[in-house]
């Protein structure tokens, strides 16, 4: 992989030692954070240095994703929102923060 945590955004991993973050060991937390809080150009590194089947599968199993995000990659993996995880197991009282 092509792709080294220096180049995403540093707000995204403020809480890690980015000078031994391993990105292949935890790729569900690093493309969490970039779909949660990243931005546009966090997002083509994502593909640039993961592949995009590679984030598909990622993005499936990811526990909670915001509406807005799902159908995001619903769209641009050109698969049935219904086949994410975070669809099928949506939390049983809303986001407080979403009222």
């Amino acid at each position: 992989m092509n792709l080294s945590i220096k180049e995403l955004s540093p707000h995204l991993f403020w809480d890690v030692d980015v000078n031994n973050f391993d990105l292949n060991k935890y790729q569900v937390q690093v493309v969490t954070k970039v779909l949660q809080f990243g931005n546009w150009n966090d997002w083509k590194l994502l593909i640039k240095g993961y592949g995009i089947e590679t984030l598909k599968d990622i993005c499936l199993n990811i526990r909670s994703l915001d509406d807005k995000t799902l159908t995001y990659l619903a769209t641009i993996f050109e698969i049935d929102i219904k086949s994410f995880r975070c669809y099928k197991n949506k939390p049983l009282a809303p986001n407080f923060w979403n009222c």
